[in-house]
């Protein structure tokens, strides 16, 4: 079962004040977390905001502070 939305994108970076591309999978890397748990696009577009709109995936984006904190890999059911 899909857990997280992740959408690459373009950031503007607090460190440096460059402008970076972070793509789905160095968001994966970053907030590190499994393929298998996630349904990944490229940039955010009309299109992606209505299918996954009423869904229950966390949405991962790019951070401009660089701050990413690991999400949970695990449902409650898989702990029970």
């Amino acid at each position: 079962m899909k857990k997280y939305l992740v959408v690459g994108g373009t950031i503007k970076s607090i460190s440096d004040g460059d402008v970076h591309y972070i793509s789905p999978a160095q968001l994966m890397h970053l907030y590190q977390v499994p393929r298998d748990l996630c349904v990944c696009v490229s940039n955010w577009t009309e299109k992606e905001s209505l299918t996954y709109r009423g869904t229950k995936l966390e949405i991962l984006h790019p951070l401009s502070s660089g701050n990413y904190k690991p999400r949970p890999t695990t449902t409650e059911k898989e702990i029970k």
